[in-house]
């Protein structure tokens, strides 16, 4: 059997981008299962990479809170809706606590790494159910969004909850 030289990288790059542009030419509900595919795929690589370093993360999910509440508290608390703005404060965030916690953690391996990182995260859930200015375990409202200052009208329509 004859071995080639094929580096497959573009041809998955071409896909993903014939993928992208599909996507605003596909149904809602098929647009979803591949938002949802590619979302757990996503995830899947970050997985791997992780794990051929010698690593298993399990405080993911702290990233994800710390932006999400960054943009419920700016737009609740301070008022900014411009959906950019929020979008940009909650990757700020997130990095931030990236590279402290980065900083912290980058000297374990192994399962030290995992457990670690698993409490820290434990640790800012445990604030956050607390915390009642947060919401406790009731949360708070995020009001209407807007778009570089367009605020698209809300229609109700009654087969949609």
């Amino acid at each position: 059997m004859m071995k080639t030289d094929f580096r497959r990288e573009p041809l998955y790059i071409a896909i993903l981008a014939g993928l992208l542009v599909l996507g605003f030419f596909l149904p809602s509900w098929m647009r979803f299962l591949l938002q949802t595919a590619m979302a757990g795929g996503l995830v899947a690589l970050g997985v791997a990479l992780q794990m051929r370093a010698g690593l298993v993360n399990f405080g993911q999910g702290l990233y994800y809170a710390l932006g999400g509440y960054a943009v419920g508290m700016l737009a609740a608390k301070v008022g900014i809706t411009d959906i950019f703005a929020l979008l940009l404060a909650a990757v700020a965030v997130s990095t931030v606590a990236g590279v402290i916690l980065g900083l912290l953690l980058s000297r374990y391996r192994e399962i030290f790494f995992a457990m670690l990182s698993l409490a820290v995260s434990m640790i800012l859930y445990g604030l956050m159910v607390k915390a009642a200015w947060l919401g406790s375990t009731d949360g708070f409202n995020i009001p209407s969004l807007s778009y570089l200052g367009w605020a698209p009208s809300r229609a109700v329509r009654p087969d949609v909850y």
